[in-house]
């Protein structure tokens, strides 16, 4: 083991050991003080129904929001938690999966704890009434006063979970222990896009298989990561050039399948394997698919873009007053990077601006200005990882390289997911975190331009 990866282990077993004696020294005094805070229960007539369409960061960031008004003024909302799996998984981290499928079960977490979980996919909506399906042959409509749409983006498969036989913990697991095998087995692996996913799962590979795997990663720009900071592409190439990946830069994709690309020039490249790391489809067909649909105007935006993301007002409204939109199916009129950070911020101000209708404050609050303090655009946060050990984190025009990075990402994936669990020790720490990142990015270091 080299020094390098000595540092990061032993500093993040430390972090790891420190971080469950504070969360179980903060779990009795913050479960007493939530009993001794408790509020009068609001009788069951006056509730208002509160459907979230989607339980990943934007979703679980609308219902801890809707949750913590619940529990500091009474009971104004009967929030319902929809989506297709009966687990959360922590994005971001799942790239590492395909070469340590053990580790599934410290980045996906049931979804059974939070109240008024419900499991289905969403088929229809209207601007009243949710359609899900349980199973093929069972669908069931949930009539609501206020719907927050944070149903995401998809991926290929692994990447994301089928809809069909990813939907439980278990299955999912045994998804990864498949894709996992596929790599070891596999000599030579070919990977299409340079972009984030592309450029960490190369990683990842080269990392836990040193000199034994022969990796091609085809990029049609002529940069890796070509939304990223230029220090980050940079670092990153000459990463993976000096562990033996061929990066096939401005080379674009005319087909594929799963052994084998087409170039436009007409290069045939082959492998073992195939991975699809582009593309990312913003889950909008509901909105499309809609006899009643809530806005024909989203409906032909939505179909007429590429991106199919549905488009909202300042305000993330999707043109009806009682239905928002947010996270990756959102398209706001200032901004709309595909970020954690930014879609966990969308469902923050998608349910405080609910809170706000329901209570008769006015006026809502607007994005991304209300959140960064008058700044109209958020803060650009990169977290790229390469391998175990190494990485770039970036706020901004800030970059840092190395193993420091590796520390930094790991701190962010466990607070995260306790957060995402509702635990005291992660909402403190993101409640600080996320005010702290408003703060330098709206008085320290600005956001750059995209062309900077």
């Amino acid at each position: 083991m080299s020094l390098q990866s000595t540092l990061v282990e032993t500093t993040t077993t430390l972090l790891w050991s420190c971080f469950l004696l504070l969360d179980l020294c903060l779990y009795l005094p913050y479960q007493l003080l939530r009993f001794i805070a408790r509020p009068r229960v609001t009788k069951e007539l006056s509730l208002k129904t509160v459907v979230i369409a989607g339980a990943s960061f934007a979703g679980l960031a609308a219902w801890r929001e809707l949750r913590h008004f619940n529990q500091r003024h009474g009971t104004h909302f009967r929030i319902l938690l929809l989506d297709q799996k009966d687990y959360f998984e922590y994005v971001p981290g799942v790239l590492r999966l395909f070469c340590q499928p053990h580790l599934f079960r410290k980045l996906a977490k049931t979804l059974s704890f939070h109240e008024g979980f419900v499991q289905g996919r969403v088929m229809t909506l209207s601007s009243s009434h949710v359609t899900y399906m349980t199973s093929p042959s069972v669908r069931k409509t949930i009539p609501f006063d206020y719907l927050i749409l944070a149903t995401g983006s998809s991926y290929s498969y692994p990447i994301t979970a089928s809809p069909i036989s990813g939907t439980t913990l278990p299955a999912r697991a045994a998804g990864w222990q498949q894709a996992a095998e596929r790599v070891r087995l596999a000599s030579s692996i070919l990977i299409l896009g340079g972009g984030a996913v592309g450029t960490e799962l190369a990683a990842e590979i080269v990392d836990h298989f040193p000199n034994s795997k022969s990796v091609t990663l085809v990029e049609g720009t002529s940069t890796l990561l070509s939304l990223f900071p230029r220090s980050t592409s940079s670092y990153a190439e000459r990463w993976l050039r000096h562990r033996g990946v061929q990066l096939m830069l401005g080379r674009k994709l005319q087909s594929w399948d799963d052994t084998s690309c087409c170039l436009e020039d007409g290069t045939v490249l082959r492998a073992d394997c195939v991975f699809v790391c582009f593309g990312g489809t913003p889950n909008s067909i509901m909105m499309i698919k809609s006899q009643n649909g809530i806005d024909s105007r989203a409906k032909s935006d939505a179909v007429a873009k590429k991106s199919q993301c549905v488009p909202v007002d300042a305000y993330l409204r999707a043109s009806t007053s009682n239905v928002f939109c947010c996270g990756d199916v959102a398209s706001p009129p200032t901004e709309g990077l595909k970020q954690a950070f930014h879609a966990e911020a969308m469902g923050h101000l998608a349910a405080e601006n609910v809170i706000r209708l329901c209570t008769g404050q006015f006026p809502l609050h607007r994005y991304p200005e209300d959140l960064t303090g008058g700044v109209n655009k958020m803060p650009f946060v990169t977290v790229l990882s390469l391998g175990r050990y190494d990485g770039v984190i970036g706020f901004n025009s800030l970059t840092i390289p190395g193993p420091l990075s590796a520390v930094l990402k790991w701190i962010i994936e466990w607070t995260k997911i306790e957060q995402m669990q509702g635990k005291p020790l992660g909402n403190l720490i993101w409640l600080v975190g996320d005010t702290v990142a408003y703060f330098i990015s709206g008085n320290l270091l600005r956001p750059l331009s995209r062309t900077d």
